[in-house]
C-alpha cells in the first residue's frame, strides 16, 4: 500500500544529519494554562535525555509509590533527544519528600544519556490530560547538508551555483510566510509503517483479540493515513492552502470551523492565515465537508473503503484538521558551512519532521 507522507518522509533526516547527539534535537513543552497552586496533583517539569515518556512515567510511579493511573502526561516525546515536558502525579508528597534529582532550568544545563531531573514543580487541582499543552518549542541542529546537483534542484528558482546557505535561507523565509503542509509524520505509522497493514487486518476481522493500546494505535494510524491522502492530493494540485467551496475552514489556533459557502472574505482571511483549509479526520456520520470539497475528498479516498468503514465502526466522530501549519518564532543560524540550527515553535499535534521535510526536500 502507498503511504502518504511529506515530500521526504523525514526518516532520512535522522540518519546522521539530526540527533548525532541528543542535543541536536531539543524540544520543550509549553502548557496553555496557569496553575492554581492547590489540589492533589503535583506537576513536575522534567528534563530527560535518552529516555522516552513511558520510561519517565514508570520511574515516577516508583519514586512516588503510586499507580499508573495517578501519573498524567500531555504528550509523548522523543527518546534520542533532550526534552523538557510536564507530568502530573496524584500525591500528597513534594519534590523534597522523595529522592529525585533537581536542576535549574538553564537551557545550557545538559544531562547524561539515561538521566532525568526536575526543573520546576507546582500544585494543581486537576490531572494533566493528553493534549493539554499548547506549543512545543524546538531547537534542532541539521548536520552534513550538501548542495543538490542540477537535476535535484530543478524545483528551485535559483541559478545553479548559489550557495547552500542562500538556498536554504530563502526556503525558510518562504515557510515563515506561507506555512507548510500539515501532514501526520512517519512516526504515526509505526516502524516501517507496519501499523497500516495491521489496521487493515484488524478492520477486516475486528473480533480478533488485541490490547486496548494496540487498537488505539491502529485506529490512529488509519485515520492519519486518510488525512494524509487528502493532504497529498491537495499538495499535488496546489490547493492545500486555498479554500474550496463547501470546505470546513478552521479558525487559527482553535478547534472551531465554519463551512465556506463562497463568502467574499474567505480567500482574504485564508491568505492572512486567520483561517485554514482542512482535511478529514474520519469517523461515523456524514462528511463535514459539502459541495466541491466533499466530492474531492470522496474521490481521493475512493480506494480506502476498508479504513473508512473500520473507523466508522470504531465509533469515532467526523472531525477536521488544518491542512496548513504555521511556524512561530522561527529563527536560524549557521554554526558551520554545512550545519544549520533551527529554533521554532509549533502548535501541539504539528510534526517537526514535516517542517524539516519541507525545508530539506531534495537535499
Amino acid at each position: 500500500m502507498e503511504i502518504d507522507l511529506p515530500p521526504t518522509s523525514g526518516e532520512a533526516l535522522f540518519k546522521g544529519r539530526i540527533k548525532s547527539l541528543p542535543a541536536d534535537f531539543i524540544v520543550r513543552e509549553e502548557l496553555g494554562f496557569e496553575f492554581d497552586e492547590a489540589g492533589e496533583h503535583l506537576y513536575l517539569y522534567i528534563r530527560k535525555c535518552g529516555l522516552n515518556t513511558n520510561d519517565l512515567q514508570e520511574a515516577l510511579q516508583t519514586i512516588f509509590s503510586c499507580q499508573s493511573v495517578d501519573v498524567g502526561v500531555s504528550g509523548l516525546k522523543d527518546k534520542n533527544a533532550i526534552t523538557d515536558q510536564w507530568f502530573s502525579i496524584k500525591t500528597p508528597k513534594s519534590v523534597e519528600d522523595v529522592a529525585i534529582q533537581t536542576i535549574t532550568g538553564n537551557e545550557e544545563n545538559e544531562l547524561p544519556v539515561g538521566e532525568f531531573a526536575v526543573l520546576a514543580s507546582h500544585r494543581h487541582s486537576r490531572k494533566l490530560r493528553r493534549g493539554a499543552h499548547q506549543y512545543n518549542a524546538f531547537s534542532i541542529t541539521v548536520r552534513d547538508i550538501a548542495i543538490p546537483d542540477k537535476d535535484a534542484r530543478s524545483i528551485d528558482s535559483y541559478a545553479y551555483g548559489d550557495s547552500l546557505e542562500a538556498i536554504l535561507n530563502e526556503r525558510l523565509k518562504l515557510i515563515q510566510v506561507n506555512g507548510f503542509a500539515n501532514y501526520f509524520g512517519p512516526q504515526r505509522f509505526g516502524i516501517n509503517h507496519q501499523n497500516l497493514p495491521k489496521a487493515r487486518r484488524y478492520f477486516e476481522n475486528p473480533k480478533r483479540k488485541i490490547t486496548r493500546t494496540q487498537r488505539s494505535l491502529l485506529i490512529s494510524s488509519a485515520r492519519s493515513q486518510l488525512f494524509n491522502r487528502v493532504c497529498a492530493a491537495r499538495v499535488k494540485d496546489g490547493s492545500w492552502n486555498q479554500p474550496m467551496l463547501g470546505e470546513p475552514m478552521l479558525l487559527a489556533g482553535s478547534h472551531s470551523f465554519f463551512t465556506n459557502i463562497g463568502e467574499a472574505d474567505v480567500e482574504l482571511r485564508c491568505g492572512a492565515h486567520d483561517i485554514h483549509p482542512t482535511g478529514p479526520l474520519w469517523g461515523d456520520g456524514d462528511n463535514l465537508a459539502t459541495d466541491t470539497c466533499k466530492a474531492y475528498e470522496e474521490q481521493a479516498l475512493l480506494t480506502y473503503a476498508t479504513y473508512r468503514q473500520g473507523l466508522q465502526a470504531a465509533g469515532l466522530k467526523q472531525q477536521r484538521r488544518a491542512l496548513r501549519a504555521n511556524v512561530d518564532t522561527l529563527s536560524w543560524s549557521w554554526p558551520s558551512l554545512d550545519t544549520v540550527t533551527l529554533n521554532f515553535k509549533l502548535l501541539k499535534g504539528v510534526y517537526a519532521t514535516c517542517f524539516l521535510s519541507e525545508f530539506m526536500i531534495n537535499l
